[in-house]
């Protein structure tokens, strides 16, 4: 597991030959965390994206994080081809492979708003999250920044305190940092790509912690009435500004 002072610029994708590595090493038994990051990310109106950050858990072959610059490959982050033949489109639509994002309804309203991505087979880390934090006295400190597991010595770190104090100073840091343009600003800040990385790399442990004893083809389910809402949102938009929605935005989502 990579700690916050592990990372470098070799996690910043910016290439399209980067990008093939990477995608290629995506399998269908991989499980992927999402994290995109903008100005904005609302459910108001879309919003450009600049930078989307992937996970790819694949077990005992360990995990693999980088930062994809949406600034600099635009459309070719989407689809440019791996080895194999498949775009990241296609990995995001392939309803085979499970994606894991933090508030699903954002996260789909504004990838499919900006790039006209499709996202199959969600599910929303923080209805996981949600679920846990009230399932008792014991889960109340099962925060998304709180890192605890309870033992019989009482609370205790799951994480070596320097690395909990490396995660807690990155996001505070940046995101005490007002500048909007955080985000935009090239070449890209190493706190800031630090920043990105941080906000997935310990869901493998969470989603692993936080599933224990909860139901998780409801939390699937209701996972997907927010991907649909977020969609609607956006279809209700286009109708609003009396423009036709997008040919793909009344595509495969009516069908989940």
């Amino acid at each position: 597991m990579a700690s916050s002072s592990s990372i470098n610029a070799s996690a910043l994708i910016r290439t399209v030959s980067e990008l093939q590595t990477f995608l290629s090493s995506i399998t269908k038994s991989s499980k992927l965390y999402l994290d995109f990051h903008g100005i904005v990310i609302g459910l108001i109106a879309p919003q450009p994206l600049h930078l989307l950050t992937i996970l790819i858990s694949s077990g005992a072959n360990g995990d693999l994080t980088r930062v994809i610059d949406l600034d600099i490959l635009g459309q070719l982050a989407f689809t440019t081809p791996s080895s194999n033949g498949q775009t990241l489109r296609d990995i995001l639509a392939d309803a085979t492979i499970q994606k894991c994002l933090w508030d699903v309804t954002k996260a789909v309203f504004a990838s499919k708003s900006v790039y006209r991505i499709h996202i199959a087979s969600v599910l929303d880390m923080q209805l996981l999250e949600n679920a846990k934090r009230h399932g008792g006295p014991g889960n109340t400190r099962l925060q998304r920044d709180v890192f605890w597991k309870s033992g019989n010595d009482g609370q205790q770190h799951l994480l070596p305190k320097k690395t909990l104090d490396e995660w807690r100073d990155t996001r505070e840091v940046v995101e005490s940092r007002k500048d909007p343009r955080k985000f935009i600003e090239r070449p890209l800040d190493a706190r800031v790509l630090q920043y990105c990385v941080n906000q997935v790399v310990h869901y493998p442990m969470l989603y692993d912690l936080w599933k224990k004893g909860e139901n998780m083809e409801r939390l699937a389910d209701e996972s997907e009435r927010r991907l649909r809402e977020g969609l609607e949102r956006l279809e209700r938009l286009w109708s609003e500004s009396n423009k036709p929605a997008p040919r793909d935005l009344t595509g495969p989502w009516r069908e989940l």
